[in-house]
């Protein structure tokens, strides 16, 4: 048969091709339908099957499948001359303009085509894709593939699954894969990512301390009176942190470190004639409780940050529809007995997306507030209500308390279309496990001040 020249060739000589990255043809009833009543408008493009008189179908998959089903004989066919790269190509770029494969099949079919031989630039080139793209997808491959397959299969976002590469924990990005396309995924990245840079902390820590000559105490020997702590130091990257920890070390002849949760805490060796029960007992609560509390600081931290990302991608027709709400809330806040509505304008700048200073003047932000009234309302109204990262259900003590106001910022979000994930439920509702099952009384040495750092925004 001449190549490249429209021909009809039997349907039973058609065949899907192995390699097509489009696995599942989807619904073919109303092509079946057309197919009937019209007959194939569109020819297909096929290849032949090395010494058979037989051909694999490259482009019409589906249209062949519904031919099939229609009980044509007989389909148009153009016999094209494409090497199996060219072929693999073809087909990953014609299901991908018709946005019909998943993040799967996608995957797939870039991992193909260098299984052929091709390399990350070729195949940018030939499917449009830049290199990064490719890249990125083929990585999704080391994901396990059925929870791959049922996530591709919710339509999640491939920004959403862009994200869990940043996971470099294979086992926890497939853990993670399980809330992707839920509304437990944000929150739970987010603190996936904390953890991570947790974890980067304590490797620094770990190597910090061993250049400086320390030794490394039991988790267990902390608190058996044979040592005194001397100093907590927090993020590594941070100057102020490090100056803390060689201060330290010079400070005292022989120095013993313990690390967790992304600090190190640096010791001394205790006078045993001192060493009082009672205080080993209270420096064990007050770390207990400064671990708890930092927890509870960096999920109030993501839940915060869950909900002014939401706000960001509100549009300014949502708001328009929900004007009565936003009035309302704005209302609320002006009219509370005896209290002075601070209105942060840092947060309203942030949202509205314009570089202004803490202090701007309207005029800064005025043309955006002409463009989007409704919108602008809206944030003008939230940032009234004085929504931080410290705006959390629980006390100093890292105990469970009960937040009207955030209880109605809440409430105001769903409105809206918010969905509240597990652990921010559990944090309003005072379930979460990060709670301290009852107020400690013991307060002294207890610093604040890590509360205080966005009151006077």
């Amino acid at each position: 048969m001449n190549k490249n020249v429209l021909t009809y060739i039997e349907i039973g000589k058609l065949f899907h091709h192995p390699n097509n990255p489009r696995k599942d043809l989807g619904d073919l009833t109303e092509l079946t339908e057309s197919i009937k009543q019209n007959g194939i408008m569109q020819n297909l493009t096929v290849v032949p099957i090395d010494n058979e008189d037989a051909y694999y179908v490259v482009i019409g998959n589906r249209r062949l499948e519904a031919a099939d089903i229609a009980g044509l004989e007989e389909l148009p066919c153009v016999i094209a001359e494409m090497t199996e790269q060219e072929q693999v190509a073809t087909m990953l770029v014609e299901n991908i303009q018709r946005s019909d494969l998943t993040v799967y099949e996608q995957a797939q079919g870039f991992q193909l085509m260098l299984d052929l031989g091709e390399d990350i630039s070729a195949i940018a080139d030939k499917t449009g894709f830049s290199q990064s793209t490719v890249r990125r997808r083929v990585k999704l491959l080391e994901l396990d593939s059925d929870k791959l397959k049922k996530a591709s299969e919710r339509q999640v976002s491939l920004a959403d699954l862009d994200r869990l590469n940043q996971i470099e924990d294979i086992k926890l990005r497939n853990k993670l894969l399980d809330d992707v396309g839920t509304n437990n995924f944000d929150y739970r990245i987010k603190n996936a990512l904390t953890e991570q840079e947790r974890k980067a902390h304590e490797k620094e820590w770990h190597k910090l301390a061993e250049e400086n000559g320390l030794n490394e105490i039991a988790s267990a020997d902390r608190w058996n009176g044979s040592y005194d702590r001397i100093v907590c130091c927090g993020d590594p990257d941070k100057d102020e942190e490090i100056d803390k920890f060689l201060a330290a070390v010079e400070s005292h002849d022989e120095v013993y470190f313990f690390v967790s949760y992304g600090t190190i805490t640096l010791f001394k060796s205790a006078d045993k004639a001192e060493s009082d029960p009672q205080e080993i007992e209270r420096a064990k609560a007050r770390e207990e409780r400064e671990r708890r509390t930092t927890a509870l600081k960096e999920a109030g931290e993501r839940a915060y940050e869950l909900r002014v990302e939401f706000l960001k991608n509100i549009s300014n027709a949502t708001a328009k529809k929900h004007i009565k709400e936003i009035a309302v809330l704005l209302g609320e806040r002006a009219y509370a007995a005896g209290y002075y509505a601070g209105f942060r304008q840092g947060l309203c700048n942030q949202l509205l997306n314009v570089e202004a200073a803490e202090t701007a003047k309207f005029s800064e932000v005025k043309e955006t507030v002409e463009r989007t009234p409704e919108l602008s309302l809206l944030y003008i109204a939230y940032s009234y209500w004085g929504d931080s990262q410290n705006n959390r259900y629980n006390d100093w003590n890292g105990c469970y308390s009960s937040n009207a106001s955030l209880d109605r910022i809440y409430e105001f979000l769903k409105v809206l279309g918010y969905e509240e994930s597990d652990e921010e439920t559990a944090l309003r509702n005072g379930t979460s496990e990060l709670y301290a099952p009852q107020a400690e009384d013991d307060d002294e040495d207890y610093d604040d001040e890590e509360f205080d750092e966005d009151d006077e925004e």
